[in-house]
This record gives structure tokens, C-alpha cells and sequence, in this order.
């Protein structure tokens, strides 16, 4: 009987070692959140669109914050598909899609850079998953396009 119970011990213990091992090893992984440009460039003069859509997703995310350095970042879906002006910061769900627009919330053009950078961050209960960059360039005709940065 006494071996039985120190047998049980013993594999309860080694379960529950790798059960944290297990756990620690998800906990530490990050996850980069996706963000997909269903247009390849944006023009503000011949656009239906108010800026530059951008599809984010991040699995496992239940809140997804994007900075920008310059520029607007706006909201514009249905039904109502009344654009909103959030400014530099917004919070998302993963899925959702938003616009970049180089235009101000009275249909201005902001003296911006040429470049702007726009950071997703990634959370899951209010903790940081994971987190990409973005690049927006202006060229020389005023079209903007999106990309995605390579890691060095």
C-alpha cells in the first residue's frame, strides 16, 4: 500500500512538472499579429475608400492596439459606413478593418513625412502576445502603398 501511494505521488508530481513546462513554454511565445493590405495603394484623389484598408488579425487576441507616427487611423464599416476619425491610436478586435489616411478630420491632407510607421500590438488578457510593424510610403504622384518591414 505504501509503495502505491509514493508511486502516485511521484507521478503527480512528474504530471504537474510537465504540465508548467507545458505552460511556461506557451506562455513565453509570441505570436506576430497579421496585417494584410486588400489594396495595393491609395490615392486621396481617385479613392472610394477614405484611406489605406489594413486587415489585422492576431490569434488568440482579444484587444489589438495600432500606433501610427503621422496620418489618421479611421474606422469605416457598416451599416452606416460613416468614416471615424480615431487619430494616431486605436483598439481593435482581431479581424477588423481599419484605414490609414494621410487626410485630417476635416478633409485636410496633414503635412506629413514621407514614411509613416504604424505599430500592432498584440494582447491577450492585458498581456502582450505579439506585435508587427508597418510601413506606409508616399512616392513622388502621392500614392501610398503598405509594407511590411523585414526583421534583420
Amino acid at each position: 500500500m505504501k509503495k502505491i501511494i509514493i508511486g502516485g505521488v511521484m507521478g503527480l508530481t512528474i504530471l504537474l512538472f510537465f504540465f508548467f513546462i507545458l505552460r511556461h513554454n506557451n506562455q513565453s511565445l509570441e505570436l506576430k499579429p497579421d496585417v494584410m493590405f486588400p489594396t495595393a495603394e491609395y490615392r486621396v484623389t481617385d479613392s472610394s475608400a477614405p484611406g489605406l484598408p489594413m486587415l489585422i488579425t492576431a490569434e488568440g487576441a482579444d484587444v489589438i492596439k495600432i500606433q501610427a507616427t503621422s496620418g489618421n487611423l479611421l474606422l469605416w464599416t457598416p451599416p452606416d459606413y460613416k468614416v471615424h476619425n480615431k487619430g494616431l491610436e486605436l483598439k481593435i478586435k482581431s479581424g477588423d478593418q481599419i484605414y490609414w489616411s494621410p487626410m485630417d478630420g476635416g478633409n485636410k491632407q496633414i503635412d506629413e513625412p514621407q514614411d509613416t510607421k504604424i505599430t500592432v500590438i498584440a494582447y491577450h488578457n492585458d498581456k502582450q502576445i505579439g506585435t508587427s510593424n508597418v510601413e506606409i510610403h508616399k512616392n513622388d504622384l502621392g500614392v501610398y502603398t503598405g509594407e511590411i518591414p523585414e526583421v534583420k
